[in-house]
């Protein structure tokens, strides 16, 4: 469907031949798909939810804006070979807000870089490529991030669920301790 539905888009607005575009699209498609699809299983809208809560808002906000700045410093200095600057400020966001930040500083770089290449426009170093071979490599780009994002957000998560594991155990043996000192009494 996806296919189709970009192949009727080039062929209606650019006037691309309608197979080739739906090939292609499918052709990549599949990548795209890996990309999404594991970031929107992992989110919980809770973890959004806290986010956006009244006493993070402004921070996470900041977080959000240290992605698009980077965003806007890639778009006015496209001359020069810095979209690997995205990579960090993603990162930043995922050990600041977990899965759910990463998910939306990725979906901010996905949007920033795809939407080039869908409306024709591929600049830098994509452009003496094909249309499919630019979505996939703008892909593979937002694959690597999103692959690491998965990675962080999975071991913060980790790290949570054993420092409240630890800190279980801590008031366990205090209240054994306790207990041992009231029996020895």
């Amino acid at each position: 469907i996806a296919g189709l539905m970009s192949a009727c888009y080039f062929y209606l607005v650019q006037g691309r031949p309608f197979l080739n575009q739906a090939l292609d699209w499918y052709a990549t498609d599949a990548l795209g798909y890996s990309i999404v699809v594991p970031m929107l299983m992992t989110v919980k809208l809770a973890a959004l939810r806290r986010m956006f809560a009244r006493d993070q808002v402004v921070v996470t906000m900041l977080l959000l804006s240290v992605v698009a700045a980077t965003l806007a410093l890639n778009f006015y200095a496209r001359s020069y070979p810095i979209a690997f600057l995205i990579f960090p400020a993603v990162i930043l966001v995922t050990f600041q807000r977990g899965f759910a930040g990463g998910l939306i500083g990725l979906m901010m770089a996905a949007a920033y870089m795809m939407i080039p290449v869908l409306i024709g426009d591929g600049r830098g170093a994509l452009k003496p490529h094909s249309l499919r071979e630019q979505i996939i490599l703008v892909q593979v780009f937002i694959a690597v991030i999103g692959f690491f994002v998965v990675l962080v957000g999975a071991a913060l998560g980790e790290r949570r669920r054993l420092e409240h594991g630890l800190a279980e155990a801590k008031v366990r043996a205090e209240t054994a301790r306790e207990e041992a000192i009231v029996a020895r009494d």
